[in-house]
Order: C-alpha cells, then sequence, then structure tokens
C-alpha cells in the first residue's frame, strides 16, 4: 500500500499519468510557449488538478498547490534523466566495461 502522505507517492502517479500521455508529454518536442498556450502546458495544467481531485477522493484530502507542482516536476526530472541517459554514448560504454 502506498503512503498518501509520501512524496515519492505523488511523483509515481505523476510518472504514469506522463506515460500514458504519450506523445503530448514529451515537451522536448513541442512549440516554445510563453503564455502556457501549448498541449504540454494544457497537458500539465490537467494532470495537477486531476492529481488534486484523486487524492480528495480517494484519501480525503488534497496536496497543497506546491506539492503537486514539485511532484509534477520532478517526475518529468526523472523521465528526462533517464531519455537523456539511453542517448549517452559514452555511457553505453561505460555500462559494457
Amino acid at each position: 500500500m502506498d503512503n498518501p502522505y509520501s512524496e515519492s507517492t505523488l511523483i509515481n502517479w505523476f510518472k504514469r499519468e506522463l506515460e500514458a500521455a504519450g506523445a503530448d508529454a514529451d515537451w522536448e518536442r513541442q512549440p516554445y510557449s510563453y503564455d502556457a498556450m501549448n498541449p504540454y502546458d494544457f497537458l500539465c495544467a490537467r494532470l495537477i488538478r486531476e492529481a488534486e481531485r484523486t487524492w480528495r477522493l480517494k484519501y480525503g484530502f488534497a496536496p497543497t498547490p506546491g506539492q503537486l507542482q514539485k511532484a509534477l516536476g520532478a517526475a518529468e526530472f526523472d523521465r528526462s534523466r533517464t531519455r537523456r541517459q539511453t542517448r549517452l554514448p559514452w555511457l553505453r560504454w561505460l555500462r559494457l566495461r
């Protein structure tokens, strides 16, 4: 059973949802937007609302907006770090040794 008060539980929820979103969650392929009007920004806003609603219905409380934003950022960072590490040729070389 996941601890609903744990930050890692929230991060893992966001990771699963971002993976399920597919191409819309790939911020590197989205056009730059300073007014938060691209599909990735809409997806993030929807995921934050969805996470708040899910926690409220399932656990009886909602994480603060800061916790939600931090967890979304951490989930996206973990996803991008994994993607970047698979692209590094020297890292593959180190794994062979």
